[in-house]
């Protein structure tokens, strides 16, 4: 009788001790992802509430359908090219390991009439330096440069049919680069390009979107990184 106490401590030990050792297993499905965006004052939310932003937007709207997501950081600046991402948000970007981002990038060098192949060559340092600190290096959201030219301010101020047009010869570079590198891209241009009169989709500069307008965007880009994030959860 004392024998068979003993064996079953001994049996009631082992269990514990290996119910303790899985307490400290990594469950897969309770990882989280880490977002950090790229971009310029387009991803930051230049003229409206942090909340209103559209990654702020997309990182809610993905939890609440239970994609275990936090939006690490946004080193996206006001005013920033493809350069100064590279130079000033790379570092951000590296430091933090995410596992998830996107990149909407362009509309400053589209602005200060860069060349076009210059911003094919800063894009594609980007793009690959961004995807050496990816663990998966396909989980990049690529984002084409909204229709600015159709804003109140572009529209009062400069030649926007020239404007308009640079604007789709850098989204071809764009799109080009996603799929060259098999990657998604979510096209702004078409829904920003209807926007042109309708001035309550815009803050009171004139140039860049409303809580309204960023909504919208959001509503493309989720479907798009949800299909992306769903099954890494799992």
């Amino acid at each position: 009788m004392k024998k068979l106490i003993i064996l079953m401590f001994a049996i009631l030990g082992f269990f514990l001790y290996f119910r303790d050792i899985n307490a400290f297993i990594p469950n897969k499905s309770s990882q989280q992802i880490s977002y950090i965006p790229i971009g310029d004052s387009y991803t930051i939310g230049q003229g409206v509430a942090r909340s209103e932003s559209w990654p702020e937007i997309l990182t809610t709207h993905l939890r609440k359908n239970g994609i275990e997501i936090e939006l690490t950081s946004n080193p996206s600046v006001s005013g920033y090219t493809t350069q100064n991402a590279i130079n000033l948000e790379l570092p951000i970007f590296k430091s933090n390991k995410p596992t998830f981002t996107t990149v909407l990038i362009g509309a400053n060098d589209s602005f200060q009439k860069i060349n076009p192949q210059i911003f094919e060559n800063r894009l594609k340092t980007l793009l690959d330096e961004i995807q050496k600190t990816l663990p998966d290096k396909n989980k990049i959201i690529l984002i084409t440069i909204p229709d600015y030219s159709s804003s109140p301010a572009a529209i009062e101020l400069e030649n926007t049919s020239s404007t308009k047009m640079l604007i789709i010869n850098y989204n071809n570079i764009i799109k080009k680069e996603a799929e060259k590198r098999n990657i998604p891209v979510v096209d702004l241009f078409p829904l920003t390009e209807k926007l042109k009169g309708k001035p309550e989709f815009f803050v009171s500069d004139g140039l860049h979107p409303s809580a309204r307008q960023y909504q919208l965007w959001e509503e493309l880009i989720y479907p798009v990184a949800y299909e992306m994030l769903k099954d890494d959860n799992n």
